[in-house]
């Protein structure tokens, strides 16, 4: 499976973007309720990994608004599924996501773009 060109811009679905603004804490919730222009343009700097090893061709984001932690995965070429957990304070997002990103790197994901 070839693996797609990067996009200009890593954008998030209207879907990530309105469960951004759920407030239940360690959890990944989805709402039905439209993003802020600030949560959508903070959304859109995910750093992106990929892993295509045989026939794998996978791609995990991830990103922090304020107390949220944003993550992205699924196939190369498919929309994926998303995810935003809330934290108590930002800290503790922050390390969360270096150590999910510290899973990722060991299980062979490399950083794109």
């Amino acid at each position: 499976m070839p693996v797609p060109e990067k996009p200009d811009a890593l954008q998030l679905s209207p879907l990530a973007l309105t469960a951004l603004e759920s407030r239940e804490v360690g959890q990944a919730t989805v709402v039905d309720e439209p993003a802020s222009n600030e949560t959508t343009e903070a959304a859109e700097k995910l750093t992106e990994f990929r892993l295509t090893q045989g026939t794998s061709a996978k791609f995990w984001r991830v990103g922090m608004v304020g107390c949220d932690l944003i993550v992205e995965f699924g196939r190369i070429g498919t929309e994926g599924q998303h995810m935003v957990k809330t934290y108590d304070d930002v800290d503790r997002a922050k390390r969360e996501e270096v150590k999910l990103t510290l899973e990722k790197t060991r299980k062979g994901y490399e950083r794109f773009g």
